[in-house]
């Protein structure tokens, strides 16, 4: 065969057919069937839908062929990716670019062979869709044109497929954000919390001691006693008002609201690495929003008991589910042999989950479930 040139722009059209992720990706069922649908409207017994790279030609998809590659210098794709144009030979050996080739180790004669090029949106022309038939034949017009209109319709399909995974991605990056976002958050809360409450220990403590000093004063001096006694109730409304300021600091009034199944979903698939054991997530209800703050409390909970039962022997799955009907429920179940009411409780008590969840009012409970243990947090305050 006759070598060809090489199409103008080649090394964009390279770039562009690497974008779309071809090659590696996995046979689309709808390239299955239009092969079928080509080869029967064309009166071909072999069709190929290809893509030629830097040194090869791809057969993405194939009929009555048993190879799935060949050198891109033998292929008669390389004609057809430099036109726009559909090329037709009806008899090889009557042309002389292709009265030597033959499809090497598939031993198939080549005489026909009408190809249509497959362009992208940039009009780079990636691949080409063909029939193939041993014996010479003329093309009519009709299976010409059902040859263009199934190169368009391949074309369609890989368009769609880079979009899909350029959403896939972007949902992915989402997800990461998302996810450093919560974790930046949390910390950050932490923090602040961590100085508050640095603060109103010292705060607290230093009023206190006056407190106490100035009581002693007053049991010891009968004539300042009144006086001192007022400037103790001085000091004890500074206390309150200090109290409750530093309390709308670390618990504020004004919260935004967030998709909680969303935010537990993205946070325990963050987490999930980092435990030598499964975790599934479900949901039960209706989807709810609920305060951050409130979705941060409960992703520490998860995060607590988690670390709490990891090192626990024969534990290999744990499975969370968030139930939203008439209020908010989380269900911790883990697979471990069956550990005792008394043991469960221990592990309760010595967590900091138990306290965690009675500062919220909530309600706490272990029990078992057929083969596993669980762990049932009941939080009423949480409107859902």
């Amino acid at each position: 065969m006759i070598s060809t040139e090489i199409p103008k722009n080649e090394d964009l059209r390279l770039l562009d057919l690497d974008s779309f992720d071809i090659l590696d990706a996995e046979t689309d069922a709808d390239f299955a069937e239009l092969i079928e649908l080509t080869a029967q409207l064309c009166n071909c017994p072999v069709a190929l839908i290809s893509f030629l790279d830097r040194k090869k030609q791809w057969y993405k998809v194939r009929k009555a062929v048993p190879i799935s590659q060949t050198l891109k210098d033998i292929s008669f794709s390389t004609h057809v990716i430099l036109s726009d144009d559909i090329m037709v030979v009806e008899d090889t050996k009557l042309d002389s670019r292709f009265f030597t080739e033959k499809m090497t180790k598939a031993e198939i004669d080549i005489r026909f062979f009408a190809s249509a090029p497959i362009k992208n949106t940039d009009g780079h022309r990636l691949g080409t869709i063909c029939v193939i038939d041993k014996i010479p034949k003329v093309f009519s017009s009709c299976e010409l044109n059902a040859l263009r209109i199934m190169a368009g319709r391949v074309a369609r399909i890989i368009e769609l497929h880079k979009k899909n995974m350029l959403i896939r991605k972007m949902a992915e990056e989402i997800i990461v954000m998302k996810n450093d976002a919560i974790t930046k958050t949390m910390n950050a809360q932490e923090e602040a919390n961590k100085a508050i409450a640095i603060n109103l220990h010292e705060n607290m403590a230093q009023s206190v001691a006056a407190c106490i000093h100035h009581l002693k004063i007053a049991e010891n001096n009968q004539e300042q006693r009144l006086q001192q006694i007022q400037t103790v109730e001085q000091e004890l409304k500074v206390i309150l008002n200090n109290m409750r300021q530093l309390s709308y600091a670390i618990k504020p009034n004004t919260m935004e609201w967030v998709p909680v199944e969303e935010l537990i979903k993205g946070f325990i698939e963050k987490i999930a690495e980092s435990f030598p054991f499964k975790i599934q997530f479900y949901t039960i209800g209706n989807e709810s929003s609920i305060p951050s703050e409130k979705a941060l409390f409960i992703m520490r909970i998860i995060e607590h008991w988690l670390k709490n039962i990891e090192n626990r022997g024969g534990l290999t799955m744990v499975k969370l589910t968030v139930i939203t009907i008439r209020q908010f429920e989380l269900l911790i179940e883990d697979d471990r042999p069956l550990v005792s009411y008394d043991e469960l409780k221990k592990e309760l008590f010595d967590s900091l989950v138990f306290e965690m969840v009675r500062s919220q009012s909530g309600i706490v409970d272990i029990c078992h479930v057929e083969d596993s243990n669980l762990l049932q947090i009941i939080l009423p305050d949480i409107k859902v």
